[in-house]
């Protein structure tokens, strides 16, 4: 996996979450946010997965693959 910040000349995000706690609550927000009943979990929506940055990818993002990645990772955090 591989974190950055794609602000120009960063943001600090990536150091910030750095520390073990704020990364353990980093995917534990982003599992709250993609365990949400927003939409079909064999699909995806703006209020889950979906930005304009992943427009061409959107066909392919699914809610329970992000789901089991997420949990996956964090359990093992």
């Amino acid at each position: 996996m591989i974190i950055y910040d794609n602000v120009p000349g960063g943001a600090g995000h990536v150091k910030r979450i750095m520390d073990k706690n704020m990364l353990k609550e980093t995917f534990e927000l982003s599992l709250n946010k993609v365990e949400q009943k927003c939409c079909d979990e064999e699909s995806s929506c703006y209020n889950c997965l979906r930005n304009y940055n992943n427009q061409s990818y959107h066909a392919s993002l699914k809610r329970k693959l992000a789901i089991e990645a997420l949990t996956e990772i964090f359990q093992n955090i």
